[in-house]
């Protein structure tokens, strides 16, 4: 669709989220990437990794892979050696961290 009728399509959006929506999300997202539906709810939203790529991006012609990037997150996981690791070592590595920082307190 042209530009400009899209900024009119979206203009006249108006998005409401429920209570009940809310608590829904946040229990189905409560297992982080361990769970099934955080990507589902991520679907659509500019995340911190992504609020650079989309400030520098032009409006009327954006990057194909950042819409893809964005709309489709389960699609674009981050699965690198060293993700993999952090995830399998994270329930033992919180208290180790905690330890670690009560010595500098």
């Amino acid at each position: 669709m042209p530009y400009n009728e899209l900024l009119k399509m979206c203009q006249s959006t108006s998005i409401e989220v429920t209570k009940e929506q809310i608590d829904q999300v946040q229990q189905d997202t409560v297992s982080q990437s361990s769970g099934t539906n955080l990507f589902k709810h991520r679907a659509g939203i500019i995340g911190a990794s992504q609020s650079k790529a989309v400030a520098h991006s032009d409006p009327a012609l954006p990057s194909q892979s950042l819409i893809q990037r964005i709309c489709y997150p389960e699609l674009h996981k981050v699965n690198t050696n060293t993700v993999r690791h952090g995830c399998k070592h994270e329930v033992s590595a919180t208290p180790a961290s905690e330890e670690s920082l009560k010595k500098h307190t």
